[in-house]
């Protein structure tokens, strides 16, 4: 499971890597086609022009990363751009090291340095998995539940409540609960901690 706090430290961590490394390439672009040479066969003054231009764009992204850490709720749209762009400058760089005179092995710093950040925007992209609590199923009381919203609580036997949304409801038509109702239900842990699953009316 990916808590809210290991996801804002990688887009944080995204962000000073992309930060650095187009400063890098802005200051020392001769340095760094040494070091990560883009199939490259020389270097010349139009390769740290390309090099230059780059490092801009890194620059320009590294404060989107950084913006997407403090609002993980709001940024769908930033995380998917900046996770289709990161991809396909990936894509494209591997494709042209792949088809250079050089072998893709010697040319695995500059693979890793664009394929790594791609790797892991496409990884943050998926859905978080759900994992069910092993045991038998729960009874409980819906203290609340918003249906226009399509979610709200269930106070369990035991006593403390859980999140249920309208996915779990189990049933034919509108799924939704009302105060009071008596419910089973079995536990996964998801996003917002322990949620109800397979809510069904007793």
């Amino acid at each position: 499971m990916r808590s809210k706090q290991s996801i804002a430290l990688l887009y944080s961590v995204l962000g000073l890597v992309f930060a650095l490394n187009g400063l890098f390439m802005l200051v020392m672009p001769g340095l760094w086609l040494k070091l990560f040479p883009l199939a490259f066969t020389s270097f010349d003054t139009s390769s740290e022009f390309a090099v230059r231009l780059l490092g801009m764009v890194d620059i320009g992204l590294s404060p989107l990363f950084f913006w997407c850490a403090r609002n993980l709720k709001r940024c769908r749209t930033v995380r998917l751009s900046l996770t289709i762009t990161t991809t396909g400058v990936a894509a494209v760089t591997i494709a042209s090291i792949a088809a250079g005179p050089v072998s893709l092995l010697s040319q695995l710093p500059s693979v890793l340095l664009t394929g790594l950040p791609a790797l892991l925007l496409l990884l943050l992209s998926m859905p978080a998995r759900t994992v069910r609590v092993k045991g038998p199923r729960e009874l409980g009381t819906v203290k609340w539940f918003n249906a226009n919203k399509g979610f709200g609580f269930i106070t369990r036997d035991s006593g403390d409540d859980v999140f249920v949304h309208y996915r779990a409801i189990r049933g034919e038509g509108h799924r939704t609960l009302r105060e009071g109702q008596r419910v089973d239900f079995f536990l996964k842990r998801g996003d917002k901690g322990l949620q109800a699953d397979d809510v069904q009316l007793i």
